[in-house]
């Protein structure tokens, strides 16, 4: 090979992956694509996290009576309980109250969210992590917006020990199969919405 075509070549060989890298980073963000949706959807789960719930009428109030169910979690560490006295004799032959609270390794995982009946603590335990989108309906127009609902998979990672639990794998119905995720990721359904900047989930559209 001849100086001169060497040359070429080696220009060449440069000039190609420059270019694709190009054509690659000039995706359109507004395109619908599965990259597009995956995007969207990881931007979700990372705010969704892999929680259970607890009612928060059920916390710091001591209107209730002692229940099995949040027992477990006063074992597991997450939250406390104290039996209250009687507030008079008229009330000591009643079942007695029970103050259930969140203990400070509980505070730590644990967020709240509204709800039209009343606040849930969310306990938290993993990642969400979108191992794939299956498949989506081509864009359409409603109520002034565009959007595509979307079928997806994923796994939950850094699963925390504590939730590995029986007890609470048949309180919480999903928990076992999100344990299970990573060799049988599961399959969700979001709606996404086009905005100026790309595609968004319906409930981080502002």
């Amino acid at each position: 090979m001849s100086k001169s075509a060497s040359m070429k070549f080696s220009v060449a060989t440069l000039i190609f992956p420059v270019c694709a890298f190009v054509l690659i980073g000039c995706s359109d963000p507004k395109d619908a694509n599965k990259e597009n949706f995956s995007k969207a959807i990881q931007e979700y789960l990372n705010q969704e996290k892999a929680c259970m719930g607890i009612q928060g009428r059920y916390l710091d109030t001591g209107l209730y009576n002692e229940f099995t169910d949040l027992n477990e979690f006063v074992k597991i560490g997450l939250l406390k309980k104290e039996a209250l006295k009687p507030k008079s004799s008229m009330t000591r032959n009643v079942d007695p109250r029970v103050l259930y609270s969140l203990t400070e390794q509980g505070k730590e995982i644990s967020r709240k969210k509204e709800g039209f009946l009343g606040d849930t603590v969310l306990l938290c335990y993993g990642e969400k992590v979108i191992t794939g989108v299956t498949n989506f309906t081509p864009p359409a127009t409603m109520g002034g917006y565009t959007i595509s609902r979307v079928k997806y998979t994923y796994k939950v990672t850094g699963i925390d020990d504590w939730v590995k639990n029986e007890l609470l794998m048949k309180q919480y119905k999903n928990l076992r199969g999100e344990l299970n995720s990573a060799n049988t990721p599961l399959e969700e359904e979001a709606t996404l919405m086009l905005t100026n900047a790309g595609w968004v989930h319906e409930t981080l559209q502002k």
